[in-house]
């Protein structure tokens, strides 16, 4: 049998009104744990210390991200250059096919993060969120 009849539901909505967390109504109805009182309360729409009650909350808008660039100028881009064109300042993104003898690399400069092999650019779309990867296997699970 159910421990929640309307009688002690109602209990609930009182005592959590007066101001009682989940844990202090567990403890008071005696044979109930607080998770229990969380579940009825969410299910009942109760809130606890001013909460929503397990109400929909509307998201919160999105903020993008802003990557701070160096004050510094970027030297001139040169365009697309060789492996023995590489520097530790320039994007090592490969452009073409390796096979092929016009096979270049980026070659920007690379100021956003020295520990990365690739400009802006390349790291954004070399690398993945973890918010890209959950969308993603979601996508492919769905």
């Amino acid at each position: 049998m159910t421990p929640w009849t309307p009688e002690r539901i109602e209990q609930v909505k009182t005592l959590a009104h007066a101001g009682l967390s989940a844990s202090l109504i567990a403890a008071d109805l005696g044979d109930v744990s607080r998770n229990a009182v969380v579940g009825i309360g969410h299910r009942h729409g109760i809130k606890f210390h001013g909460g929503d009650g397990g109400t929909n909350r509307k998201a919160k808008p999105k903020t993008q991200c802003r990557i701070n660039l160096p004050t510094e100028t970027a030297p001139e881009y040169v365009g697309m250059i060789t492996i023995m064109e590489l520097s530790d300042t320039t994007c090592r993104f490969p452009v073409g096919d390796p096979l092929h003898p016009d096979f270049r690399y980026c070659g920007k400069w690379k100021s956003d993060d020295a520990t990365l092999p690739y400009c802006g650019l390349h790291s954004r779309l070399a690398y993945e969120t973890s918010k890209q990867r959950r969308d993603h296997a979601s996508k492919q699970a769905g």
